[in-house]
């Protein structure tokens, strides 16, 4: 931390106010759609090239970070030869171009400056704070601000909607949740921060993110339990049990509260609809010919039928629904029923998989055909073997798990650190990487700069730790 503070010192507050802009910009993915979809790309131009001329500095002693672009070269090459068996290779060649920006370029220059690095993280805390804010006077009726999103009662800000705000809240979920555990007195802020992390996830209901909180508090346990082995921390379960309880009594409030205006919206969506069904109902009656003994005024409009708050609250639990339909249809029959078009999604691309395994068709080929138009394959795995072939595939699972062949460097230096802080920020790091290959699972592969962000930025903090010399374990 006193490197990263030198930095800052030596580069000035525009270093350190440029990049927290640019982090919670980029953080803001929808600000693609409530403005204009190259916002990003402004505010990179803005923000984050004036970084690079306030701190340019030459490679030198770190050519090591060099082999670490390996994959982003190799993914960039399978872009341009599928390119060539494209119908629009002039798109995939400026795909290939993005991707050569976010993951050569600023991805060298955050792995170069991971101290610079360490300061953006400061950026997802600040992010993940103006989303709970404004969440929070959503449910006060300032739905202008934030307001449910979805049919199934999914929340979303202006600044990101149901998908893209969740990963706003799990990104900070490790490091304000390792930090309480490991304070010999209680942090008001800390407590703040994993309130925040934890309201945005359930309030975005995603799946993939619920999930991965119920991972980093498994990830986390263990994390804990290897610290208190080695003598390296005792987690301070006074601040345990008082951040749990607040946390749980802040989200049973927000539960009513959200509830009740699910309820509400979803009650009057079920009258209309009903209403509706009736009046077709109705008229397909009288358009029937009826005996004599039927007088036309006898036939009358069908009862509306209304969901009950608990089948309301049922259809809305998304993360339950999967879990109990793998209870019991079985683990592929139950993923299939609870998401059959994202299971669809998987079939298409096994089939384009089979079809040219070793050399795609280009970036972004590979659709499953709904109701309301082509989709990508949500599965970013997937969807790079089919698009991109197996040098695509290979690529990305370089970028993604290529981190691990350090970690018992990484492990042994962090447990070495005294500082309780630094800690939470290389674990959380950690974590990050394993949401990214986790998530990864769930949705496509993109070339836009709100998805890479998490992975620069962590993959930096994390690879800094091999630069650093190794302090000895407690003990």
């Amino acid at each position: 931390m006193k490197t990263q503070l030198n930095y800052i010192r030596n580069n000035g507050i525009v270093t350190e106010v440029f990049l927290l802009i640019w982090v919670v910009l980029i953080m803001s993915a929808d600000l693609k759609i409530t403005l204009f979809s190259k916002v990003h790309w402004v505010v990179s131009l803005l923000f984050l090239l004036p970084i690079f001329l306030l701190n340019d500095k030459k490679i030198g002693n770190n050519k090591f970070v060099m082999y670490l672009l390996v994959p982003a070269i190799l993914l960039i090459s399978s872009i341009l030869i599928s390119s060539f068996y494209s119908h629009n290779y002039l798109y995939d060649f400026f795909q290939a171009g993005k991707i050569a920006v976010i993951l050569i370029v600023c991805y060298l220059f955050f792995l170069v400056r991971s101290e610079l690095a360490q300061l953006a993280f400061k950026g997802f805390i600040i992010s993940a704070y103006m989303n709970f804010i404004l969440l929070v006077l959503g449910v006060l009726s300032f739905t202008q601000l934030a307001s449910i999103m979805t049919l199934d009662g999914r929340w979303g800000t202006f600044l990101n909607y149901p998908g893209s705000l969740s990963k706003v809240g799990v990104v900070v979920y490790v490091y304000a949740a390792f930090q309480l555990f490991n304070r010999t007195a209680l942090s008001i802020s800390n407590i703040m921060l994993l309130i925040a992390s934890v309201f945005i996830v359930y309030f975005d209901g995603s799946r993939t993110s619920e999930i991965s909180l119920i991972l980093g508090t498994i990830f986390l346990f263990v994390i804990l339990l290897i610290e208190y082995v080695k003598n390296i921390s005792r987690p301070r379960f006074s601040s345990m049990v008082v951040s749990v309880l607040v946390l749980a009594l802040v989200l049973s409030v927000a539960k009513v509260s959200v509830d009740k205006i699910t309820l509400s919206i979803e009650t009057k969506r079920a009258i209309e609809i009903a209403k509706i069904e009736a009046a077709k109902e109705a008229e397909l009656a009288k358009q029937k010919p009826t005996s004599n003994s039927v007088k036309q005024e006898e036939v009358s409009t069908a009862p509306v039928e209304v969901p009950t708050s608990d089948e309301l609250k049922q259809s809305n639990d998304r993360t339950g629904s999967v879990f109990a339909n793998m209870s019991t249809n079985g683990i592929l029959a139950g993923i299939a029923s609870s998401d059959p078009i994202r299971f669809q999604m998987i079939i298409t691309a096994l089939d384009e998989i089979v079809s040219h395994p070793w050399v795609g068709q280009g970036i972004g080929t590979t659709k499953y055909q709904t109701e309301t138009g082509p989709i990508v394959v949500h599965n970013a795995y997937l969807q790079t073997w089919a698009d991109l072939g197996i040098l695509g595939l290979l690529a990305l699972i370089g970028l993604y798990f290529g981190w691990i062949i350090k970690l018992p460097t990484v492990m042994r230096y962090i447990q070495g650190s005294i500082n309780v802080k630094e800690r939470s920020l290389y674990y959380n790091s950690i974590f990050i990487l394993l949401y990214m290959s986790f998530s990864a699972l769930f949705h496509p592969l993109s070339t836009e700069w709100s998805e890479w962000i998490l992975f620069i930025i962590a993959s930096a903090i994390y690879w800094g730790c091999t630069k650093r010399k190794e302090v000895p374990v407690h003990g």
